[in-house]
């Protein structure tokens, strides 16, 4: 019996971008192999070829060749069109071409790279209209996934932050501050002393609040804010006042809320003081990067380092410090994550995440005392910073999740698993030796991680989704019989001619946050305090 096929939407970003982001995947490069890209229609889709000029990097005497492939998500959707296309067609979705009538063509939508935050920030359209289109379609479709509520916690950082605090989970010394909230604040303090100079005494008891803890320098950044736009950091001295104020109301005519955070000393700009992304596809530990400065590592307990670039290395964690610990407190964050989750399989088992990138700061004061900087689910992959195809993995799992969505079984009348395992490589013939083609561009919180074990949420449902997604612990596995044939071959054939040659003026709409999540969204400043 014939059977029509199911159709899964990419909502596309705009290729430029990822160029300028270094996320190019090379269609020259072959380590690591990914086959399922050589039969990408450029004719139809000419908008998916990246042709990025070389460049010189910032901090070294070295010129990055030129470099032509794909984005992330093109790649996603292209492994999806190889490797399960007999039971589903891939709909590519562009930007402006975003409308509740596409997605509803569609069985299941994935959000990869483009999300609110991208959208709002790469969106030059006048008024924004994409970003306000987009944020209207993703709030009222139920075919998107991720849901729109994990969406939203993920989104905001004054949400995430504050639940964490309350779960046990540990943060950076933190104070949040709402656009609603203090509005609110400005309207009472009017009433009570007039309404000139409202704002600034508002903001003044902020700040003083602030400075009673000590802290210092600070940093204050935007809620739903991406890449430390608007991000601004402050240290006492005679204009902080009049700086931070001005600060605030401006920030606040963009963006929901703010965040300050105490200051921590070369945070994530050097391999002492480090900030370690932690790549998670459904609950499985995959792999880290770390970004400094001047360089993008790889962990030396887990390799995969290209060879032949200067601005990418290989690190060990400082002195004290635990990797084990790190994925302990991240995998705490997977759960909660999990909790938010609201698509379910037909019979009502909740299904798995997709990609969550957990940012986990480590060294503060030069002692371990971990904690959770950032949480993404459309993260940066750094894909061009490792030699990892983590795209692969991730396309598996969205197989995975489509299928659960959609209760569809294998003729052996199991659900597929193909693919989903710890991190898509594959074998290669021991004496093939690779060259290389040529990215630069805040708690008392170790005693903490066992408090937050046992006030973690949990999940209230159990599903069944947990055999499904369970990942091979062996690297060398291949994540399908069709890619690891193509994909030694290719190695062994190609990997030795390896080449070397190769307006934010529009207010974010602040509804996006939640109005009903068990208080998270409250200020935690109390503008009624003596001062």
């Amino acid at each position: 019996m014939r059977h029509t096929k199911k159709r899964i939407g990419i909502l596309l970003t705009d290729s430029k971008n990822e160029a300028k982001k270094e996320e190019v995947i090379s269609l020259r490069r072959r380590i690591p192999p990914r086959p399922w890209i050589k039969e990408v229609d450029f004719k139809q889709n000419p908008d998916f070829r990246i042709d990025r000029d070389a460049y010189k990097l910032k901090y070294f005497d070295l010129e990055v060749p030129r470099t032509v492939g794909i984005a992330t998500d093109v790649s996603i959707g292209e492994y999806l069109k190889t490797y399960h296309g007999d039971t589903f067609v891939v709909d590519y979705i562009r930007p402006k071409d975003i409308s509740k009538e596409r997605l509803a063509q569609n069985d299941i939508n994935f959000l990869i790279i483009y999300d609110l935050l991208e959208s709002f920030h790469i969106d030059r359209s006048k008024g924004k209209r994409v970003y306000h289109n987009f944020l209207e379609v993703v709030r009222c479709s139920d075919n998107i996934f991720p849901n729109w509520e994990l969406q939203e916690f993920i989104g905001s950082k004054l949400l995430y932050y504050n639940h964490f605090k309350s779960v046990g989970i540990p943060i950076c010394p933190t104070h949040t501050l709402t656009r609603d909230q203090f509005h609110e604040e400005v309207a009472t303090e009017s009433e009570a002393g007039g309404e000139e100079g409202a704002q600034e005494r508002v903001i003044n008891k902020v700040l003083s609040k602030i400075q009673s803890e000590n802290w210092g320098k600070f940093i204050a950044k935007p809620v739903l804010g991406q890449e430390s736009k608007s991000c601004k950091t402050f240290r006492p001295c005679a204009n902080l006042t009049k700086m931070f104020t001005k600060y605030v109301i401006t920030t606040l005519k963009k963006y929901p809320g703010l965040i300050f955070q105490k200051f921590i000393a070369n945070f994530g700009e050097s391999i002492d003081v480090p900030e370690v992304r932690t790549y998670w596809v459904g609950n499985e530990y995959q792999f880290s990067v770390v970004a400094t400065r001047t360089k993008i590592y790889c962990l030396a307990e887990e390799g995969h380092k290209p060879v032949g670039r200067k601005q990418n290395g290989m690190m060990k964690l400082p002195k004290g410090a635990d990797l084990g610990t790190l994925k302990s407190i991240a995998r705490n964050v997977i759960e909660i994550l999990q909790s938010k989750v609201t698509h379910t399989t037909p019979n009502g088992n909740l299904l798995p995440l997709l990609m969550t990138r957990v940012d986990m700061g480590v060294m503060r004061d030069g002692e371990f005392k971990p904690w959770v900087n950032e949480v993404e689910y459309v993260p940066s992959y750094y894909v061009e910073d490792h030699t990892r195809a983590i795209e692969g993995t991730v396309a598996s799992q969205c197989a995975v999740i489509a299928k659960l969505f959609l209760g569809i079984e294998d003729k052996a009348g199991v659900l597929s698993t193909t693919g989903v395992q710890k991190s898509t490589t594959f074998k290669r013939t021991p004496v093939v030796k690779s060259k290389a083609r040529s990215k630069l561009n805040a708690m008392d919180t170790v005693s903490s991680i066992k408090s937050s074990k046992k006030n973690t949420v949990r999940l209230a449902q159990q599903s069944s989704f947990q055999s499904v997604t369970s990942f091979s612990t062996k690297e060398d596995e291949p994540a399908t019989t069709e890619a690891t044939t193509e994909a030694t071959t290719e190695a062994t054939t190609e990997a030795t001619t390896e080449a070397n040659s190769e307006d934010e003026s529009n207010a974010m709409d602040s509804s996006v946050l939640l109005a009903d999540l068990q208080n998270d969204m409250g200020m935690d400043i109390d503008l009624n305090m003596t001062l």
